[in-house]
């Protein structure tokens, strides 16, 4: 019983977590296998969403909207006005309001999500089950390295006076002659690939696998296989 004690109160603070999940992921997740902690990171999550919504220059939002509605016009019917409507709606404080409060909540249910299908996966190929808040708290720690991401990239926008900065792939095709293959690989950011092997790391330490290639197949397979998913609505009209 001393001994657990002990052990307990050697373990990191939230901060700590929060912070050193960029340089020292191995101890963040070992540390959160033993104790795990959502809040702080949840918080972040909502607190960054409102950076985006509210911090977004006026004309990307707009130049995002009219795109949307450019990809889906023919198929709506909507006439040139009513699309220019939205556009011309989509910086004021409801568009913006809406874009917090769903992307806050969208973005919590997602990771849940998330979190579900990783526990059990990995609870099923590991030596014992994951706790959903155990797998839960894995995945909001590896978010703050996107969540980062966002804030650097709404920095950029506003003062640095960069056009949805993405630090993707999408520059080694052509929009217009590979539309698909340009969003799919616009996909592929370095924030986004740095999260997905924080996910996989994790997973490997929550269940106790000596490989990191086996978690890594599983978790950039899905990876990928969503962003296939998302590169596909794009065409549609639903999604960048």
């Amino acid at each position: 019983m001393t001994d657990v004690k002990n052990a307990e109160a050697q373990l990191k603070s939230p901060i700590w977590l929060v912070l050193r999940v960029f340089d020292e992921p191995v101890q963040v997740f070992k540390e959160l296998a033993v104790r795990p902690r959502i809040l702080l990171p949840a918080i972040l999550l909502v607190l960054v969403t409102g950076v985006y919504a509210y911090g977004m220059p006026d004309a990307v939002l707009q130049e995002q909207t009219r795109s949307q509605m450019e990809a889906i016009q023919e198929r709506a019917q909507l006439t040139d006005e009513q699309v220019q409507e939205r556009v011309d709606r989509a910086a004021g404080p409801s568009a913006r309001g809406l874009i917090f409060g769903a992307g806050a909540a969208g973005s919590l249910a997602a990771l849940a999500i998330v979190a579900l299908v990783l526990m059990l996966i990995f609870g099923a190929t590991g030596p014992e089950p994951i706790k959903f808040k155990t797998e839960f708290s894995v995945i909001l720690h590896a978010n703050v390295v996107p969540l980062a991401g966002a804030v650097l990239m709404v920095l950029l926008m506003r003062f640095g006076g960069m056009s949805e900065p993405t630090l993707s792939l999408g520059f080694l095709f052509n929009e217009e002659a590979n539309g698909f293959l340009y969003r799919f690989a616009n996909k592929i950011t370095l924030f986004g690939t740095w999260n997905m092997l924080l996910l996989a790391l994790g997973n490997q330490i929550l269940s106790k696998g000596k490989s990191f290639t086996g978690p890594l197949f599983i978790v950039g397979g899905l990876w990928l296989l969503v962003l296939l998913g998302f590169a596909a609505l794009g065409g549609l009209g639903f999604g960048g």
